[in-house]
């Protein structure tokens, strides 16, 4: 008797490359996603649910109260989604995941501040960091987050209960990856592009930097107007501490003033470039 396996997503990143897994194991194999996009990828020998994960009484009503040996769930609401499956698969396995590592949540935690780029190592590139507000940074909406909340993740149970162990550390993951990546790089207008969310419009976003760095340079004098010689409240108490403030803010505007300078160069540069 042939095992049955549900998906849940399927057609993403990762999706497909599980679906197989699963074929070449023997399963039959049901997806469950939005239907919005279709992957390559997938075989035709799959079956199709199209419907809103997110919404467990739409899958409910989809499912007609079908079980499955296994179901895998890579989308939508994991709380609701295992509800509706205890008692009707054999086992169940959740699949996420979320970039953690040093310095994603908490920037301060390295020196420099900031988190590790190491993607940069593997190509042998060096990479500029350009800090643009969340209502401008529209080519990295996909990756980021509006809002901050409390994230509390741990791979403790994997490691002790199921003996899972990195490969590789992130160190030495990140560079492979990215150079895995540029060997076989993404086909541009793919359905695996589509998926990615990810346009690769590079011509656009160094729009929007110049733009960025044009509006910098013009704020530059407005900031300084602004700035009326804030010094620490506990200055008094100690005159090494008021000498050092002083010292500090004489540094920064003169690091202020330089950058701005540059910027500006670089801004005329690009002017004549384009040109």
């Amino acid at each position: 008797m042939t095992n049955t396996a549900l998906v849940v997503g399927g057609t993403g990143p990762t999706g497909p490359h599980v679906v197989n897994g699963l074929i070449e194991r023997g399963y039959q194999v049901t997806i469950l996603h939005s239907g919005r996009h279709e992957s390559d990828l997938v075989p035709s020998q799959v079956n199709h649910l199209h419907t809103d994960a997110f919404d467990v009484t739409q899958v409910a009503r989809t499912l007609h109260g079908a079980s499955f040996d296994l179901v895998v769930s890579m989308y939508g609401r994991l709380r609701d989604l295992a509800a509706l499956f205890e008692g009707r698969c054999q086992r169940f396995i959740s699949v996420g995941g979320a970039p953690v590592y040093r310095g994603f949540g908490w920037p301060a935690a390295n020196l420099p501040v900031g988190m590790p780029i190491l993607l940069a190592q593997g190509l042998e590139r060096e990479i500029e960091l350009v800090s643009l507000p969340w209502v401008l940074a529209r080519p990295a909406w996909p990756w980021g987050e509006a809002t901050h909340h409390h994230r509390v993740l741990s791979t403790e149970l994997l490691r002790s209960e199921l003996g899972y162990r990195d490969v590789l550390g992130v160190e030495k993951a990140l560079p492979a990856t990215a150079r895995w990546l540029a060997d076989h790089p993404v086909e541009r207008g793919s359905v695996t592009e589509a998926g990615l969310q990810d346009a690769f419009d590079y011509q656009a976003e160094d729009r929007l930097m110049d733009a960025w760095h044009k509006a910098l340079i013009e704020l530059g004098p407005v900031a300084e107007a602004a700035d009326h010689g804030w010094v620490d409240r506990y200055a008094h108490t100690s005159v090494d501490a008021k000498l050092g403030i002083d010292r500090g803010r004489a540094r920064l505007k003169k690091d202020r003033t330089a950058r701005w300078a540059a910027q500006a160069a670089q801004a005329e540069s690009n002017s004549i470039i384009s040109a």
